[in-house]
């Protein structure tokens, strides 16, 4: 029998990320004595790889040196500013609501723009790590979000589960992108990185404003009335 799947992001869909992110990037630059960014720039990043943030804001190539280098300062920042918040970054009802699509016995997994080491660290400080059996990353696959393959990639790790059994949540229309290539079924979070019109521009199936909405929908698609009645 397919197993009914649910693949998350990270950074603004599980775990309220992007300000520490931003520091972080800030922290980064001044470290190796570059120019200072604009927050607002550095956020528009968010959910790109890291090379592909460092190359749109350094305005050089991919495998520039300079990106590189920076890459290798974000990820021991990482460890120093981003990790030992986790715990209190989750956003509200994330944990209670794992707990109850866990016990439902779906299939859970990440694809994330991070790092599968920085994805992993992440998840366990915020002690979430038990409830996902994959963990995809973007230095996993040849082509990142927005492209299909980290979909792919994962229902692969999953096994026993196909696209029509498989949804994706995620707050950027990367996310909703892979989704629509790899023909997945998505919900849009509101309370992340994109806001309501940018998300709608790439078609969601749902748009979900809390946690609790994203559970819901879950349970709507997969006629989980347990869930529902945990959750309303």
């Amino acid at each position: 029998m397919t197993k009914n799947a649910v693949i998350f992001d990270l950074d603004g869909t599980l775990i309220d990320t992007p300000r520490a992110i931003i520091e972080t990037f800030t922290q980064t630059f001044l470290t190796l004595g570059q120019a200072a960014q604009k927050a607002e720039d550095i956020r528009a990043t968010i959910g790109l790889p890291l090379e592909k943030a460092f190359s749109n804001l350094l305005n050089v190539p991919l495998d520039d040196e300079l990106v590189i280098q920076c890459i290798k300062q974000y990820q021991l920042l990482f460890k120093e500013i981003i990790l030992p918040k986790a715990k209190t970054l989750l956003f509200p009802g994330v944990e209670t609501g794992l707990n109850v699509l866990s016990d439902q016995g779906l299939a859970l997994a990440i694809a994330t723009s991070k790092f599968y080491t920085s994805a992993d660290l992440l998840l366990k400080a915020a002690g979430l790590r038990d409830y996902f059996s994959v963990v995809v990353g973007a230095d996993q696959v040849s082509c990142p979000k927005p492209n299909p393959e980290s979909g792919y990639l994962t229902l692969k790790k999953l096994g026993n589960t196909s696209v029509d059994n498989t949804i994706m949540v995620g707050d950027t229309t990367h996310d909703l992108q892979m989704a629509n290539s790899a023909g997945m079924r998505s919900i849009a979070v509101t309370y992340g990185i994109h806001n309501l019109s940018v998300l709608k521009s790439s078609n969601p199936t749902w748009i979900a404003d809390t946690f609790a909405d994203v559970v819901n929908a879950i349970a709507e698609a997969f006629q989980l009335k347990q869930i529902e009645a945990v959750i309303l």
